[in-house]
């Protein structure tokens, strides 16, 4: 039983590197088309990393108070909610 978890967290991880590599390579296309400067875009980085932070400090709190099956739920819902906003009307466009 230890292996199966072993082998899907390595999946996870490995699947939000590729995405979030996949991301950050597109940095100057992104900056581009904000019409930012490098330093923008640095403070927005600085943004995300911050967000990360805070997001895994108060994730402990939010499911040693409502629990694992609820917090897995509510962070789907939310997920899904936008990649609908923002890929949604990518064929719009």
């Amino acid at each position: 039983m230890e292996k199966k978890w072993y082998y899907a967290i390595l999946v996870i991880f490995t699947t939000c590197g590729f995405s979030f590599s996949s991301w950050i390579s597109r940095t100057p296309e992104l900056r581009d088309a904000l019409h930012a400067s490098t330093g923008t875009m640095g403070i927005i980085l600085l943004g995300l990393s911050m967000g990360s932070i805070l997001g895994l400090v108060l994730s402990n709190i939010f499911v040693r108070a409502r629990g694992g099956r609820f917090a897995i739920i509510t962070s789907a819902f939310f997920y899904v909610q936008w990649f609908h906003r923002a890929f949604g009307r990518g064929a719009d466009r």
